[in-house]
C-alpha cells in the first residue's frame, strides 16, 4: 500500500478501469484544483510580503494556522477524490461482484500517518456499504484491528513456504 492517497486512489481507479471515467476524473481534478487554490493563496501572501520587504532575507515559514488550513484542504481533496471514485464505481459496476486486494497492510500501520490510516479504513468501510458487490481481501502479518469485528471475517493462514 502506498502512503500517498492520490497514488492509492489512482491505482484503484486503474485496476477497476475507471481512470478515465468522467465522474472520477472530474471529481479528482476539482479536488486537486481546490487544494492548489488554497496552496497558491498562501504563495500570493508570501510573495506580497516579500515585495514589501517584510520578510526579505529571512527564511519563510508557514505558521501553524496556515499549516492547519493546508492540512484541512488536503483532507477535503482526499475525501472528494475518494467520493468521486466510489461514485464512478457505483455507476459503472452497479451490483457486480468486485474484489479489492490490500497486501502488506502492516506496513501502513507502522509507517503511515495516523490520520491517513484512519481515513483509509473509514474509506474501506464506506466502500463496502456503497458497493454492494465489493469484497475486500486484506493481507497482513499483524492482526487487523482497524476494521470492526462485525465488518470482517478474519482467517489466519499459517502457510509454511519452503523456497
Amino acid at each position: 500500500l502506498g502512503l500517498a492517497y492520490r497514488d492509492l486512489l489512482d491505482s484503484i481507479a486503474a485496476q477497476w478501469e475507471l481512470s478515465a471515467h468522467p465522474i472520477y476524473t472530474t471529481g479528482r481534478d476539482a479536488a486537486q484544483e481546490a487544494y492548489e487554490d488554497t496552496k497558491s493563496a498562501f504563495q500570493i501572501t508570501v510573495d506580497q510580503h516579500a515585495d514589501h520587504k517584510a520578510i526579505a532575507n529571512s527564511p519563510i515559514t508557514i505558521d501553524a494556522q496556515q499549516g492547519q488550513t493546508l492540512k484541512k484542504a488536503d483532507e477535503r481533496a482526499r475525501t472528494n477524490t475518494a467520493t468521486a471514485l466510489l461514485s464512478a464505481a457505483r455507476e459503472h459496476f452497479k451490483n457486480e461482484k468486485l474484489v479489492l486486494f490490500f497486501d502488506t497492510t502492516e506496513n501502513l500501520t507502522r509507517n503511515a500517518d495516523k490520520d491517513y490510516s484512519i481515513w483509509l479504513w473509514q474509506w474501506v468501510q464506506n466502500a463496502l456499504v456503497q458497493l454492494c458487490g465489493l469484497r475486500i481481501v486484506v493481507g497482513s502479518r499483524d492482526p487487523l484491528t482497524q476494521i470492526s469485528i462485525r465488518s470482517r471475517e478474519q482467517l489466519s493462514l499459517d502457510l509454511q513456504l519452503d523456497f
